[in-house]
């Protein structure tokens, strides 16, 4: 199969992962009737996905250098397709604690395969705008999950917001493990399992990295999770602020694939520009504090946060080798995936306590600026 074909099909499927994954956001309040959810447990079936998600990236890592990475992906999208549909039939808010979680456990099966996969199919000078085209997923995902499910809930039952995506993923990965069936990825993990995890766990650029990119991921799931409050009680209507807050991504199908080729081109230099998005994305949170013009700052907001992943997930291949790319993509998942847990909770607790939009995001500005820091520590030999 030709590698572009392969790139779209890795790509098509953390569409399909988004879909499943975010069924839940525009479903809960009608879920949280139906089961009779107080709001503490409602958030707490949204942290457990975070929780057993994060717990499994390290583990994913060494499963796809250990196998073939394209295999892997195919089994645990079919893996978490099951199990995201099995929520739709949880009766009682323990059911669906476990399920959310099994289904958290499945979904780590997604990410890091899919970039491991990659530095295989894509090594050398050009994988910074292969990996940015990649990651222009995670700007189209938010927005096909959150419509997609809210188009159901319109005519359907809640129940059915977890049916189709599944559906759509079960078919999907017998499709993608039929067209993969014959592709062979070179075998480049060598050694035991335990020196490939020390060999990132010492590398202290690695560290640096995985400061950069909690960051991100705390700006990424804290804007997803707080923009359409914010909006609301900006003035917007109920239904323009969800829309807004699932689309202020949509910016990063342009900056994604333009990040990675400016990563191609500054070579050595490429933390700087993880560096230089993270502050930036300081300004913007301060400008969204003080002002009274939140839409552009939103999309300004997406394009940034955006514009760096195809950076931060070229350099494990530059820090160390290819060997271990899939121990060093999870062990990245896992640190930064903190900040997903972290974020919304922070968020909100500021919120409660101050009863303030405005210091609610100036919480986000020391993280953003400690994370370019971070980044600017790296150094490439």
């Amino acid at each position: 199969m030709r590698k572009d074909l392969l790139l779209l099909l890795l790509w098509l499927s953390y569409i399909v992962n988004y879909a499943n994954r975010l069924s839940i956001s525009p479903a809960l309040p009608a879920v949280s009737l139906d089961l009779g959810l107080s709001n503490t447990e409602a958030g707490l079936i949204m942290s457990l996905f975070f929780v057993s998600y994060t717990i499994m990236q390290l583990p994913a890592g060494v499963i796809a250098d250990r196998f073939n990475p394209l295999k892997v992906l195919g089994v645990g999208c079919m893996a978490y397709s099951l199990l995201g549909g099995s929520f739709a039939l949880a009766r009682s808010a323990a059911q669906a604690y476990v399920s959310r979680s099994l289904f958290g456990l499945a979904q780590a099966f997604g990410w890091v395969p899919s970039v491991a996969a990659i530095y295989r199919l894509f090594p050398g000078a050009g994988m910074g705008r292969t990996v940015g085209l990649f990651t222009s997923a995670l700007a189209l995902g938010p927005f096909v999950g959150g419509v997609l499910a809210s188009a159901i809930l319109r005519q359907r039952s809640w129940h059915y917001a977890f049916y189709i995506p599944a559906l759509v993923g079960v078919a999907f990965s017998l499709l993608f493990l039929y067209l993969t069936r014959d592709v062979k990825l070179e075998e480049v993990r060598e050694g035991s399992t335990a020196e490939g995890c020390r060999m990132v766990f010492r590398e202290r650029n690695i560290w640096f990295l995985s400061g950069a990119y909690f960051s991100l991921i705390y700006v990424y799931w804290g804007a997803l999770s707080w923009i359409p409050s914010l909006l609301y009680h900006r003035g917007f209507e109920l239904e323009a602020a969800a829309f807004f807050g699932l689309s202020w991504t949509l910016p990063g199908l342009v900056s994604q694939p333009l990040g990675g080729s400016i990563a191609d081109r500054l070579g050595r230099r490429k933390p700087y520009l993880i560096a230089g998005a993270l502050i930036s994305q300081a300004g913007v949170f301060a400008a969204l504090a003080l002002g009274n013009r939140p839409l552009p700052l939103i999309f300004l907001l997406g394009f940034l946060v955006l514009l760096p992943f195809a950076a931060i997930f070229t350099l494990p291949v530059e820090i160390l080798t290819p060997k271990v790319a899939g121990t060093c993509a999870g062990f990245l998942n896992t640190v930064s995936h903190l900040g997903a847990i972290l974020a919304p909770i922070v968020f909100g607790l500021v919120l409660d306590l101050t009863g303030d939009f405005t210091k609610a995001l100036f919480s986000f500005i020391p993280i953003c600026i400690l994370g370019g820091i971070s980044a600017a520590m790296i150094r490439l030999k």
